[in-house]
Parts: C-alpha cells; structure tokens; sequence
C-alpha cells in the first residue's frame, strides 16, 4: 500500500509505515518511529490506534514526507522539531544535540543530591545546547538561580525559546569554556557547574550510526584522538576559580575514558571525585568536588 493515497485507515498507514521502516531500522526501533509519526501527526497514541484503527485519513502527504526523511536517516526529532527530555517538550534543531536519555540520569543525579528546599543555589550549564539540563533543573528547582552558556548562537537562541516556553527562568550567556577568558556575569561563583561537553573521538566515528553522523552538530559531538579531555580539563580549571567552597561538578564523559576523565580532575585539586555508571552498565557520568 502506497502511503501516499488518500483515504486509508489509521492502522493500514502505521503497519505499512512499520514494515517500510523495518527494512532500514530494527524492528522495535521501527515501531515507536511509526507510533511517534501518528502521534505527532494525528494525535493518536499507540493504544488509540488499536482501538480506533479503522478510522480513515484523507491526507497523508505529511505522513509520506516524514516517512521518507526517515529512511534518509534524518533523526525524527529534527523532522518534528521537538523532542522530550525529562518529562518536558523541547526545541531541537540542527544547531543543537538530540538530548538523551542517560543525559536524563545526570540531572537525576544532581537533584537527588540537591533536595529541594528554602535555600537558593547558584547553577551553570557549559556548552548548554538545547538547554535541556538547565531548563529541566530550573523547573524542578525554581529557587535556583541558573546561568546556561555556549559558544554557538544558534544552540543559545535554542536553549532561550526552551526556556520562554516552560516558563523556566535561566540566563542564557555566550562564553566558550576553551578560551579561558574572564566568564560575563557579575556574579561568577556557582555551588553547582554541569556540562554534557563533546568527547566522542574521532576514531569512534565509525561506530556511530547514520543518522548522527549526517545530522547532529559535529562541534558539540567530538574532540581530537590526541586530546580527548580537552573539555574537562577546562572545565576542572574553571571550577578551581567559579566554584563556592562545598561545590560540585557534574558531567557525562565518554564511557571508554572513565579514569583517564578522573584523574583529569584530581590532577587539578579536586579531591571527591566519582563515576557513576548510566543504566545499561556504562561509565558515563562523573561527580567532582573540591
């Protein structure tokens, strides 16, 4: 069946969206790609779909476009322009990274760490993308004060429509950590700095699939075979000077790189550091304190 005619019913469109996917995706990963399409088109979930299936649709060509980006390996959240991210309905575009799951952990981490309570806590997000770390912290920490910053202006203006539209306040500031330069803000002492910097080698390019490599920034992606912690030492070097005393570090690392990461930061006086695996067993986090 052509997805492309008119009048077929929902089911007939999601089971042949399913089967074309499957001949480019795993077959799990192709059905939610299909119960997402619906979804975000149509506005039926996966259950309603069962239970309303026979209904019919008279205009697919959005449906058709969206299939065929799909097979192009174009990620679906940049075809939809959103995706979720700790409960929250985010802005993404191709300035910024798809925000991940075991990105999910990291603020997990900081809050369980962090109680909600009277006292404010200052906050800053390094190399913020699409400003899911900070927007997803300020909405469950209202009280925080929270700095987000990059390089990238396109990541910025991504990072600020986020934030506007869940009403979550962040200061959104342009400042590259490599540069060593003074950080643009009148108060520069945070309890708290995260990063999700780039860490992917460029030898590990061959094991990542299409649709990153073709789509996703490569600035915010990767760093150098001969120097793969660049990142962290800067930013173990801005912690020594931006932290309050008490305060802590938080970062994703690459998850073949746990000790090399580590010692970067004890090498640099941070004196309580530690890793943290994500939920599929992996080194992927990292906790540092001075």
């Amino acid at each position: 069946m052509d997805a492309s005619q008119t009048n077929v019913t929902l089911r007939s469109l999601v089971q042949t969206a399913r089967l074309q996917l499957q001949t480019h995706y795993p077959a799990p990963e192709a059905g939610a790609l299909a119960d997402a399409m619906c979804r975000h088109l149509f506005g039926y979930s996966r259950t309603e779909v069962v239970l309303y299936g026979d209904r019919t649709v008279s205009d697919t060509a959005g449906w058709q476009q969206m299939l065929d980006e799909l097979m192009r390996d174009r990620p679906l959240a940049y075809i939809t322009g959103e995706a979720e991210f700790c409960g929250l309905r985010l802005h993404v575009g191709p300035d910024v990274l798809i925000p991940r799951p075991e990105t999910e952990e990291l603020v997990d981490w900081i809050l369980r760490d962090n109680p909600e309570g009277p006292t404010s806590r200052r906050m800053l997000d390094i190399g913020t993308g699409s400003g899911c770390i900070a927007v997803a912290v300020a909405v469950r920490r209202p009280a925080w004060h929270i700095c987000a910053c990059d390089v990238m202006p396109g990541a910025l203006a991504t990072a600020a429509r986020n934030a506007e539209d869940i009403h979550a306040d962040i200061t959104c500031l342009s400042y590259d950590i490599l540069s060593d330069t003074p950080f643009p803000a009148a108060d520069s002492l945070f309890d708290t700095i995260v990063s999700n910097p780039p860490y992917v080698t460029e030898a590990q390019k061959a094991e990542m699939q299409p649709n990153v490599l073709l789509y996703e920034p490569h600035t915010a992606l990767f760093v150098s075979d001969g120097d793969p912690v660049v990142f962290y030492r800067h930013i173990a070097r801005f912690g020594r000077s931006h932290l309050k005393p008490g305060g802590r570090v938080y970062v994703e690392i690459n998850e073949t790189l746990p000790d090399q990461t580590r010692q970067m930061f004890l090498d640099n006086g941070f004196g309580d550091v530690r890793l943290r695996k994500d939920i599929n067993g992996k080194w992927r986090m990292l906790r540092a304190g001075l």
